[in-house]
């Protein structure tokens, strides 16, 4: 709320009866405070429930209103794409998943031949001597 210039934000301890009054006062008194808010319930009251209402809304949205700001969470602008997307969890998971399945698949193959030598092996490899 404070980031997108809507109201102000309180300590938990400073919350009383007199320090909301007084935020609420000044909130109230302020010009920008009310045209944002005034703003915010425009989108609020005019947000579809579909996603093709959805569509339309945010197109016509950005044709009335000319700004997107507030759709845009000014945290996620200030972090990188790795944390953004959680690269930094998920490639190396990846990599852990691939070597053990790799690992699986290379004692598997090892089995196999080993099997197959132990079935066929005396068939297969002659003898020089024979």
């Amino acid at each position: 709320i404070k980031l997108n210039g809507f109201g102000e934000s309180l300590m938990k301890a400073d919350i009383s009866t007199k320090a909301k009054g007084l935020v609420s006062k000044m909130i109230a008194n302020h010009g920008a405070y009310r045209q944002k808010m005034k703003i915010a319930c425009d989108i609020v009251e005019s947000e579809p429930g579909n996603v093709k209402e959805n569509l339309l809304f945010y197109v016509e949205h950005v044709a009335k209103f000319k700004n997107v700001d507030y759709l845009v969470n000014k945290v996620i602008k200030q972090q990188s794409s790795v944390e953004i997307y959680n690269l930094d969890i998920i490639i190396p998971v990846c990599l852990i998943v691939i070597v053990v399945v790799a690992i699986i698949l290379y004692v598997m193959l090892k089995c196999f031949i080993c099997l197959c030598h132990k079935l066929f092996g005396s068939g297969l490899v002659k003898d020089k001597g024979e």
